[in-house]
């Protein structure tokens, strides 16, 4: 089964796409990956049915979609907790490190209040804390929801890479 270009353009809300050069220069290879959990052409849990070839153009409009996608819901967390976070996150002066080699691929770094703020990504893939506190609260400030003062969401940072509120 093959993914058109615009079924698949509209599947980014839903889930990540890993965007690498094909064997044939013209096209681009897109392998589709369902958010929180990372699959490969070669695990068992990826189908080669969900692989699609697109044309360059295409890809380069996938990479502007990184950024602020909103999810937020009534189980989303309050505010107090998401600034808790950010502020402790962008102080911290280290690297955030995704050390989680299965599941969801996310690494907690921070809860407070019902707020959870993780790295989602490959296993030993880092970023500097205070950048992970401002993708952060980039999603706050797009997604919040102000009749209940709650927040939620995910910043895409690439096609393989993003900073969680849940």
């Amino acid at each position: 089964m093959k993914f058109s270009t615009q079924a698949l353009l509209s599947t980014t809300l839903t889930a990540l796409l890993c965007v690498h050069a094909s064997a044939d220069p013209s096209k681009v290879q897109a392998d589709l990956l369902a958010f929180g959990a990372i699959a490969t052409s070669e695990s068992p849990a990826f189908a080669a049915a969900t692989t699609a070839a697109i044309a360059p153009i295409s890809a380069s409009r996938l990479f502007r979609r990184a950024g602020v996608v909103c999810e937020t819901s009534d189980a989303s967390p309050h505010y107090s907790g998401i600034d808790y976070c950010v502020f402790k996150l962008a102080g911290n002066g280290k690297n955030c490190e995704q050390q989680n080699g299965s599941g969801s691929f996310c690494t907690r770094m921070c809860d407070n209040k019902g707020a959870d703020i993780a790295i989602c990504g490959p296993r030993g893939d880092s970023m500097s804390c205070r950048q992970a506190a401002e993708y952060a609260q980039q999603v706050k400030n797009r997604c919040k929801r102000n009749s209940d003062g709650k927040a939620g969401g995910y910043y895409a940072v690439n096609s393989f890479r993003s900073i969680v509120i849940y």
